[in-house]
């Protein structure tokens, strides 16, 4: 058994996720375990900000910024795939360069 607090709002988010996924929290938590072990480590990457030359790395690393044809009727699975990949990037992109933000004159 695991307990954990979390904030409600990062609860209810990744929750809808998860719903989304069609995942229980237990089976994400069950998930995150898994690849832990296969990884001998954290599944990612964690690390600070150390200066703002980061920002600038980050942004010359920037994926392109995704674009999904709203109006096409049928696509491809991998296409959706691809822009979904793309989506979760640019998406990683962002919250690590608000992250810098953050840190700024801290």
């Amino acid at each position: 058994m695991i307990r954990a607090r979390i904030e409600p709002e990062i609860k209810t988010e990744a929750e809808t996720v998860l719903r989304r996924l069609g995942l229980r929290p237990s089976d994400a938590i069950s998930m995150f375990y898994h690849q832990i072990i296969l990884h001998q480590g954290m599944p990612f990457d964690i690390r600070l900000p150390t200066e703002r030359a980061n920002a600038e790395e980050m942004v010359h690393d920037a994926p392109s910024t995704p674009t999904l044809d709203p109006d096409a009727r049928e696509w491809e699975l991998g296409t959706v795939f691809d822009r979904l990949r793309e989506l979760d990037q640019w998406r990683h992109f962002v919250m690590k360069l608000r992250g810098m933000e953050l840190d700024v004159g801290h």
